[in-house]
């Protein structure tokens, strides 16, 4: 009797020893099973993060692509009304500059009477290109007076543009450095003695 007491305690401690080791790897399992939510659910937020930050990149890049369109479009805009206004002077003045230019000794008889030099900084075929030239040299120096002589050359007319009546040498030169920083040393105008 006592012995099949003792089968019967040792029959129990194995029995409890295993519902133990039963609760163990269940409670494993719901640990392992709680930390691979944990990750899923970290995966998951990292992909919706990067997923956000490529729609945000994508959007930016959408918005820079659009400013620089507009940007575009506006200097395309900006341009083609520069020229428009540019070809309305040039078209309103030009019959008005010509006339100046063939009766420039008379008009500005006092300062060409009173200049010994002269500036030559360009010489064109064709009369209406002087002319047009002389706009541009009236923009960037009202204030000095210019010419156009026209003369043949190899039987053919030239028309030759002049900027500037000085006194001197070293006020040519001045203007001079002016024009060349303008329209470069490419065509480097030379001083022309007009007495």
């Amino acid at each position: 009797l006592k012995r099949q007491e003792e089968l019967k305690r040792q029959a129990e401690l194995k029995r409890q020893a295993e519902l133990k080791r039963q609760e163990e790897l269940k409670r494993q399992e719901e640990l392992k099973r709680q930390e691979e939510l944990k990750r899923q659910a970290e995966l998951k937020r990292q992909a919706e993060l990067k997923r956000q930050a490529e729609l945000k990149r994508q959007a930016e890049l959408k918005r820079q692509a659009e400013l620089k369109r507009q940007a575009e479009l506006n200097k395309q805009k900006l341009a083609a009304q520069r020229k428009l206004e540019a070809e309305k002077k040039k078209q309103s003045s030009y019959t008005q500059k010509v006339k100046q230019s063939s009766q420039g000794s008379q008009a500005r008889s006092t300062t060409w009477d009173q200049a010994h030099y002269s500036l030559q900084v360009k010489a064109f075929r064709s009369e209406k290109e002087a002319a047009n030239f002389l706009d541009i040299l009236d923009r960037h120096w009202p204030k000095q007076p210019t010419r156009v002589l026209s003369a043949m050359s190899s039987k053919r007319p030239i028309y030759r543009v002049l900027l500037g009546a000085f006194r001197t040498r070293q006020e040519a030169r001045v203007i001079r450095s002016e024009f060349m920083k303008i329209f470069g040393s490419r065509d480097k105008p030379f001083i022309k003695k007009i007495d």
